[in-house]
């Protein structure tokens, strides 16, 4: 990949990226090809409900990134008061398809920073990008129609990476119906 990426990280004035190990246990380095991505990932680490908290993707249906709260004042508790920075990277030694989300890219490789972006309050960068039309958000219950009414994704997203207590914390009624549904198996 040639063109550049983008990385958001809480850590201000920093001059390379490693790779470590996250989610998928591979030492990568994450970037993401489009910087409204990148940022929507710099959420309150205070939260720690991650993916559980909100959607975030490209709406399928204008092909804009869009943020959707899975429940009322998500918003505010992952992006208020949250700061940090955007970093551009040479894209020279990222691999795509190397996780399950085509927005994402790894590298194997630590790598200069190109340029760097300091926010102070990621909730009002994020507004600000709604307003010029470069993000999509979507505050609870509204969701476009790519997001299940069911919330099928969330089930599936607490099993696979072992998040029921937060399932159960966060949607005490979903978390019953997946356990209903177990115990009657």
């Amino acid at each position: 990949m040639n063109k550049n990426v983008y990385h958001s990280s809480h850590t201000s004035d920093l001059k390379t990226l490693e790779p470590a190990s996250a989610v998928h246990g591979i030492p990568y380095l994450y970037a993401a090809k489009d910087p409204v991505i990148s940022i929507v990932f710099m959420t309150n680490k205070k939260n720690n409900r991650g993916d559980m908290s909100y959607w975030k993707g490209r709406n399928p249906e204008t092909g804009k990134v869009a943020i959707v709260e899975r429940y009322p004042g998500a918003f505010k508790d992952l992006y208020d008061g949250v700061s940090g920075s955007i970093y551009t990277l040479p894209g020279n030694t990222f691999m795509e398809n190397k996780t399950q989300w085509n927005e994402e890219v790894v590298s194997e490789t630590a790598v200069q920073i190109l340029e760097e972006i300091k926010i102070e309050n990621i909730f009002d960068y994020l507004k600000k990008l709604e307003q010029n039309d470069e993000l999509e958000i979507y505050e609870y219950p509204s969701r476009p129609k790519c997001v299940p009414t069911n919330d099928r994704d969330l089930i599936i997203y607490a099993i696979r990476y072992r998040r029921m207590e937060t399932l159960e914390k966060l949607y005490p009624k979903l978390f019953k119906k997946v356990q209903d549904f177990l115990e009657s198996e």
